[in-house]
């Protein structure tokens, strides 16, 4: 308070000269303080810039900006495929089963080859057998014998039925592959479909907000009017139960877009809410629609179904094959070697070759009925041949013919969504200047609103039709 006492002083003492002696007066607290603390150790820096630049450092940086959130991952269609192709349950089950077939291919072809078997037997009986001739006794069998058997079996007229049980079993594995793809195909086709109806969604949704926000204007002029007595409450009504339809119909595309990223999400093992994911509007696959293929491809034998189908016939036939050569008698060609240890009257080492016949005569029927089975399990599968050839044809045309609809319906909205333009732009004009009123004015509103949906309805219906035939080909469109 000291430097304060004699500023008061010398501002008493020199009267004429405060105006220019006041500022420093009053700084001299501020000047004298900085001294002072600057005379001590350990005290703040004398710049007050400094000071506070210390003083703010001290502080936490409380406006520091937090980490950017990581981008959301974009996958395309094609991505979105790779990844539920390569992870999706169904096909993983395919695929097993795909296996386990041609693991069961490989064991019938090792039971064509023959059969090479070892034996030891090691047997300690409770004394040696011995033969007596009168005081002299001779040992038969030793108290501990062994015997070692190796042999060699190779059938010779059931060599026919294993031959058809291999080529069955090879059948039957191929066919199993063709359910895999035929499972792959279909699981393309939901992905395509669901990624088209997922881009639809956000498209009407875009569509119902410009239309509300078309509507909302609407409202704010027919307040105005009411207010001013040249439109009647009645009109306004009409224009806002408008709006609450726009708003309706943003609704129900919020739903489909949910319902579509769910399905999007579930195929490829994410969680639904997933929302560090988006999706990339798939062009490639709306340029690809408007090229429809050449009617030189509409063949259903590239169906993997028909081929599935064809390949299960075969295997029946096989099988029909393989239980008629089994009610003939079996007859192996057998070889074995032997080593005996321990008994006096047994050759120490043996072989044979031989032939072994076995014909189960009397059975209550049982191999007959097997054959009878078969064969009509091979007129069915044949029969599945013929179904699946006309279901894949009737699903080209049927598909074929969707497209060029879907084709036609797309020329047909565009020309319907100029001419809904138009009539709305001088329908507003007209009732701008008056002439109109706001019921003409909705209608148009409404019918643009009808043709820009109609639109893009009917292009993603052409894609998703596109997706269909390439199916129906049995060559989806993207790999």
């Amino acid at each position: 308070m000291k430097p304060l006492f004699g500023a008061e002083l010398l501002w008493l003492s020199v009267r004429p000269s405060r105006r220019w002696l006041a500022p420093v007066l009053w700084a001299s607290p501020i000047v004298l303080g900085a001294a002072t603390a600057a005379s001590q150790p350990g005290a703040a820096p004398s710049s007050v810039a400094a000071r506070l630049a210390s003083e703010s450092a001290s502080q936490p940086a409380a406006n520091v900006a937090p980490p950017a959130a990581p981008a959301p991952e974009k996958l395309g269609v094609e991505d979105v495929l790779r990844l539920a192709v390569s992870s999706h349950p169904s096909l993983a089950a395919a695929r097993a089963l795909a296996s386990a077939a041609e693991e069961q291919s490989k064991s019938a072809r090792g039971r064509l080859l023959p059969v090479l078997s070892v034996h030891d037997e090691y047997q300690h009986w409770d004394s040696p057998f011995a033969i007596s001739f009168g005081e002299t006794a001779l040992v038969a069998r030793n108290q501990d014998t062994n015997t070692f058997t190796a042999a060699a079996s190779q059938p010779l007229l059931g060599l026919l039925g294993r031959v058809s049980e291999h080529a069955a079993r090879v059948s039957g594995a191929q066919a199993r592959v063709l359910d895999g793809e035929v499972a792959e195909a279909g699981l393309r086709e939901e992905i395509q479909t669901q990624y088209l109806r997922l881009f639809e969604a956000r498209a009407m949704r875009q569509i119902a907000q410009a239309s509300q926000a078309e509507l909302a204007q609407q409202v704010s002029n027919t307040e105005v009017k009411v207010k001013a007595g040249t439109l009647t409450n009645a009109d306004l009504l009409r224009v806002q139960v408008a709006l609450s339809n726009a708003r309706q119909q943003e609704i129900v595309a919020v739903t489909a877009e949910t319902v579509a990223r769910t399905s999007l999400l579930s195929a490829i093992g994410r969680l639904p809410d997933d929302g560090a994911l988006s999706f990339v509007e798939p062009t490639r696959l709306l340029e690809q629609s408007q090229k429809p293929p050449a009617p030189a491809q509409l063949t259903p034998e590239r169906r993997p179904e028909v081929r599935a189908a064809q390949l299960d016939a075969e295997s029946a036939h096989h099988d029909e094959r393989a239980r008629f050569y089994a009610l003939l008698p079996q007859v192996d060609l057998n070889a074995a070697y032997q080593r005996v240890d321990g008994q006096v009257f047994a050759p120490k080492s043996s072989a044979f070759v031989g032939i072994r016949a076995d014909w189960p005569v009397f059975e209550w029927g049982a191999t007959a009925s097997a054959h009878a089975a078969a064969a009509q399990l091979e007129i069915a599968a044949r029969a599945n041949v013929e179904a699946a050839r006309r279901h894949a044809l009737a699903e080209l045309s049927i598909r074929r013919a969707q497209l060029a609809a879907a084709e036609s319906a797309v020329g047909l909205a565009r020309e319907s969504l100029g001419s809904a333009a138009e009539a709305y732009r001088v329908t507003e004009a007209v009732v701008r200047v008056g002439s109109g009123t706001t019921t003409d004015l909705l209608d148009a509103q409404s019918s643009l609103s009808s043709a820009r949906l109609s639109l893009t309805h009917s292009e993603y219906e052409r894609a998703i039709a596109y997706v269909q035939l390439e199916r129906a080909l049995g060559a989806p469109s993207a790999r």
